[in-house]
């Protein structure tokens, strides 16, 4: 018989998913995870590795709270969670993150033309 990898992180994040009605997909991304590596989890087939379990401590403390329509985005390698628009356009108004939103743009028309 398998092995079942349960802890109380997994039950949290699964409690969290199930009530919020999160999707794994989105859950991954603020993670920096393939949503198959949080169905694993959840399913208990792989324990959470050290390297991610302060990255879904984060999720379960900042993610999608009340209810919150929290938009994730995935910018390079790295998701950027902002709970409103506004969050999100401060984020790139920043003069330092101001190069990777013209490097984002360009990639976009460069993918467009294709």
């Amino acid at each position: 018989m398998a092995e079942v990898f349960k802890d109380d992180l997994v039950n949290k994040l699964n409690k969290v998913i199930q009530d919020r009605r999160i999707t794994h997909k989105d859950a991954a991304a603020f993670i920096g995870v393939s949503s198959a590596a949080v169905s694993r989890w959840l399913n208990g087939k792989n324990s959470i590795a050290n390297r991610y379990r302060q990255k879904v401590n984060e999720f379960l403390e900042t993610g999608f709270k009340n209810g919150d329509k929290t938009i994730v985005i995935k910018v390079s390698n790295f998701p950027i969670k902002a709970s409103c628009i506004q969050e999100f356009v401060d984020y790139f108004s920043l003069p330092e993150n101001k190069a990777e939103l013209l490097r984002l743009y360009a990639k976009t028309l460069d993918n467009t033309k294709r």
